[in-house]
């Protein structure tokens, strides 16, 4: 997060704000769940007022307003954060690259600085835009929501405390798996785009020699190897992410009949009973947005790191030479000259009058 915010610099205030107004959001989703809690006692109870109800019903409705009109902001503000962000980080990238040797462009490919600086920059806007602002305020408000759970009935609190990680348990699996796979997958993309890029723009060359056969072999080999690569990482995570897409919605699975049995020996009210209840249900949907976030954060900074990669290299050479010349001819005295280690010119000497 610190990487992402030095790029940030005055617009991280955009996506501070954002985090605060989304977790308002958040808190506003959950309190129609108290309100429409007692209407359902009154039902269940028998002792329903009209007038009663429908005081709860305008207060859910301007709960879910609120609801709506701080996403929209925060959103709003999340997005501003965010384009400004990839903005200065493409002005200080492209400083960067101007002050590269032309030795280190030609080795990279064009294909290469131009998938960087376009399109993996990009994908940033995703994660600083969506993942970081909402996920961050769906955490404090899944924590919220487990300390209602608490006050209302510490024992459900407890297995609700218990499932939720023992629920999300496969995603640190997935996550280990990524890590271990993430920089092959980026490695697999930036060979099929700089081998992409040079197929269409050395196609003119490449039907000149009639050379389009073995050209297209090797653009053939890159995208079947991205391919397989992707294919396969993601079969080594389908059961585990099975496996957490269907566990994450059933928080109510064991917390019900644990709140039912309560209920009857008598340590538990009907109201409590239903409170804990809906409130149970409505974590599987944080946690679902968790799932989304939790990834991003690692992604982000490998992200950040990879671009960095590509654009913090050794400034070119620059001489210092400031003295005024009295005479102006020019000498080459056993020059060399090599093309990386295949040596071109040797002991080349040259003298050019004034």
């Amino acid at each position: 997060m610190g990487k992402i915010f030095s790029y940030a610099g005055e617009d991280k205030k955009y996506l501070i704000s954002a985090v605060v107004i989304l977790f308002a959001s958040t808190i506003f989703g959950i309190i129609p769940y108290f309100f429409l809690n007692q209407i359902l006692i009154s039902l269940l109870e028998r002792n329903f007022v009209w007038e009663m109800a429908t005081r709860l019903v305008v207060y859910i409705g301007i709960a879910l307003v609120l609801k709506a009109i701080c996403y929209g902001w925060g959103l709003g503000l999340s997005h501003i954060g965010a384009f400004n962000t990839l903005y200065n980080m493409r002005v200080a990238f492209s400083k960067d690259m101007a002050r590269q040797p032309m030795g280190h462009i030609m080795d990279e490919g064009t294909g290469r600085y131009k998938k960087t600086f376009v399109e993996d920059i990009s994908t940033l806007e995703s994660v600083l835009a969506h993942m970081i602002p909402e996920g961050i305020p769906y955490i404090f408000g899944t924590l919220v929501t487990i300390v209602a759970i608490f006050i209302t009935d510490w024992r459900i609190g407890i297995i609700v405390l218990i499932m939720a990680p023992v629920s999300m348990s496969p995603m640190g699996y997935m996550m280990k798996v990524g890590m271990e796979k993430m920089p092959e997958f980026y490695r697999s993309r930036d060979v099929l785009n700089h081998t992409l890029v040079e197929y269409i723009t050395g196609m003119e060359v490449i039907k000149i020699f009639n050379k389009t056969s073995k050209s297209y072999n090797k653009l053939e080999k890159d995208v079947n190897y991205s391919r397989d690569f992707t294919i396969e990482w993601c079969q080594v995570t389908w059961k585990a992410m099975s496996v957490l897409y269907s566990l994450l919605p059933c928080t109510v699975l064991i917390p019900l009949p644990a709140s039912i049995y309560f209920y009857i020996n008598g340590s538990m009210t009907l109201s409590d009973l239903t409170l804990v209840t809906m409130l149970c249900l409505s974590l599987g949907s944080p946690l679902l947005k968790l799932v989304n976030f939790m990834p991003s954060v690692p992604q982000l900074n490998y992200a950040i790191q990879k671009v960095e990669d590509v654009f913090k290299k050794d400034d070119v050479q620059n001489g210092d030479f400031n003295e005024i010349l009295q005479e102006c001819d020019i000498k080459f005295e056993d020059v060399t000259f090599a093309y990386k280690e295949k040596d071109v010119l040797n002991g080349v000497n040259i003298a050019i009058p004034q």
